[in-house]
């Protein structure tokens, strides 16, 4: 009995051992990349228009830039441009090197996209407008927002978390919006060509739909 625990003891001696030689030959810089940032500064925009671009970040900011996080000696790819009197025209390409593409906006007042993925938070603004052709847009929306408007076409997809908005007006065709905030004090929306639009927490409805749409409500 003495001799089997003395081997099992000296087994898990040796297991422990040879773990923690492992452990010790691991070099930390390879278990993680080294990150850094790399930006650039954009000229002041109310208008964005986000082309051919995936899971990109909008935050508020008090100047206007583009940011991404890239590993140490790799390539960053960062946005290209072109403005359009207060209207920004921006694509910027996916590369699986570069994490956290980031558009730091300080007065924006809509948003376009086209066969691209926006995510918005820490927005605090009055108002916004959204415009989509195959987009997918994710917005947490600011406490007390006085205005969100939604034109959603061809297959694209909104999704709204938040406190509470107090009027809400929807479009679409051929798209789908989930609207999950605390209150909505008025919702008005326009459902055609197989949309769908669920809500919760709605005091006012005026939802208009043909006979291919459906309005969800909890």
């Amino acid at each position: 009995m003495r001799t089997s625990k003395t081997i099992l003891i000296v087994f898990l001696s040796l297991v422990g051992l040879f773990l923690l030689s492992l452990l010790i030959q691991v070099d930390p810089k390879k278990q993680k990349p080294q990150l850094e940032k790399k930006a650039i500064a954009l000229p002041p925009f109310k208008h964005l228009v986000l082309l051919n671009s995936n899971n990109v970040k909008l935050k508020q900011a008090e100047t206007d830039s583009a940011w991404v996080l890239v590993k140490v000696d790799s390539l960053a790819i960062l946005p290209e441009f072109v403005m359009k009197s207060d209207t920004l025209v921006l694509t910027w390409p996916h590369n699986e090197n570069n994490w956290n593409r980031t558009i730091a906006c300080s007065d924006l007042k809509t948003i376009s996209v086209e066969n691209s993925q926006v995510n918005i938070n820490n927005m605090h603004v009055d108002s916004l407008s959204f415009f989509a052709v195959k987009g997918n847009i994710f917005l947490e929306a600011p406490r007390n927002m006085d205005y969100l408007q939604i034109n959603l076409e061809q297959n694209s997809f909104i999704r709204v978390d938040g406190q509470g908005i107090k009027t809400i007006e929807a479009e679409a065709s051929e798209s789908k919006a989930e609207i999950w905030l605390s209150q909505t004090e008025a919702l008005k929306a326009h459902l055609r060509n197989h949309s769908n639009l669920s809500t919760n927490q709605v005091l006012k409805t005026e939802v208009e739909t043909d006979a291919s749409s459906r309005y969800y409500s909890r």
